[in-house]
């Protein structure tokens, strides 16, 4: 089933979220199963907004690349992130 992701990053910014693209190589390499991803300063930090094909395709992602990135961009400035998920009922790509 598809997810929405919103993935609050405290205390980073656009800037740290461009450093671990660098790192994983996105989106040259764009992730299997990533539909889309957007990323923006909010209140008190980097949000990031994903939708995926699946939780699996997400959790695949993480494990493979992203958290690699993380450390290699960021080293122990970084946090998990506050999380939100939403199973989407419907989904519709333009095109």
């Amino acid at each position: 089933m598809p997810i929405c992701l919103i993935l609050d990053f405290p205390q980073l910014s656009v800037d740290d979220r461009d450093a671990v693209a660098k790192a994983i190589n996105w989106p040259a390499e764009w992730a299997d199963g990533c539909y889309a991803h957007g990323a923006g300063n909010a209140d008190d930090g980097l949000r990031v907004v994903e939708l995926w094909e699946s939780r699996e395709h997400w959790e695949r992602f993480l494990q493979d690349r992203l958290q690699r990135g993380i450390g290699e961009a960021l080293g122990g400035r970084a946090r998990p992130p506050q999380v939100t998920e939403v199973e989407l009922a419907r989904f519709e790509l333009q095109g």
